[in-house]
């Protein structure tokens, strides 16, 4: 099993990285940051980030930007998925707000 991890800007290949992952089991994790942004603009809601003392930067999220992060990043996994079964891959898109469907045991 393979995981990958794509950020939002690399889903441009989306088409190229699938076709080179056809014949592996995998699992992909996507980003989408971008198009949150862009989109929560266009809804009047300005982006925050915060930078950590150790240089981190991360998106700051509150109610109403959460709202708008998952409903961009589900169409984003939507389209993932729609472009992976045009490639006869089969394919589940799940997410993180979907509850506990992915749980190792140790």
């Amino acid at each position: 099993m393979i995981l990958v991890k794509l950020g939002g800007r690399t889903l441009r290949n989306l088409r190229r990285i699938a076709e080179d992952l056809a014949n592996h089991e995998f699992v992909l994790v996507h980003g989408g940051g971008d198009e949150v942004s862009e989109v929560s603009r266009k809804l009047g809601i300005e982006p925050r980030f915060v930078t950590s003392p150790s240089g981190v930067r991360s998106r700051y999220t509150d109610e109403r930007e959460l709202e708008v992060y998952v409903m961009v990043m589900s169409l984003i996994n939507k389209r993932i998925v729609s472009e992976l079964l045009s490639l006869g891959l089969n394919v589940l898109g799940i997410s993180g707000v979907d509850g506990p469907t992915l749980m190792t045991h140790g």
